[in-house]
């Protein structure tokens, strides 16, 4: 189903009740070409590992170029979380935000980064015209 969504339906979203940074990372390794298996299995919950992922596992790998990997879920899932501390200093560093910097500043661009986040979430190229009807096979 997922495999004829993608191909024939244009959908390039795949969201796990997961860590949203967790799977952050894991599109990060993904288009740097890295094992499709090894980047689930550090980000999303054990619960959804074993034998029967093995089909989206494949269809993630050979969609790699368009596919997205999303979380929905604020807690780490993966073994990443230890990444977030440099990624947000980096990120504020970049903002000209420094420690002698006002709270308010920092406060005001951690707002726009997760608003501009979840801006990029909520125009995920799901197809307008398609119903569920439409989806059936």
């Amino acid at each position: 189903m997922i495999d004829y969504l993608i191909k024939e339906e244009g959908f390039n979203t795949i969201a796990f009740e997961s860590g949203i940074y967790d799977l952050h990372i894991a599109n990060k390794k993904l288009r740097k070409g890295l094992n499709v298996n090894a980047i689930l299995s550090e980000s999303i919950y054990t619960v959804w590992l074993g034998a029967s992922l093995q089909p989206l596992v494949n269809v993630i790998d050979e969609n790699r170029e368009q596919i997205k990997l999303i979380g929905f879920d604020p807690e780490f899932s993966g073994i990443n979380y230890g990444d977030i501390d440099l990624e947000l200093y980096q990120l504020l560093n970049r903002g000209g935000i420094t420690p002698d910097s006002s709270v308010m500043m920092a406060g005001q661009l951690i707002y726009v980064r997760c608003r501009n986040y979840l801006k990029t979430v909520l125009n995920l190229n799901f197809p307008v015209a398609s119903t569920m009807r439409h989806w059936s096979i």
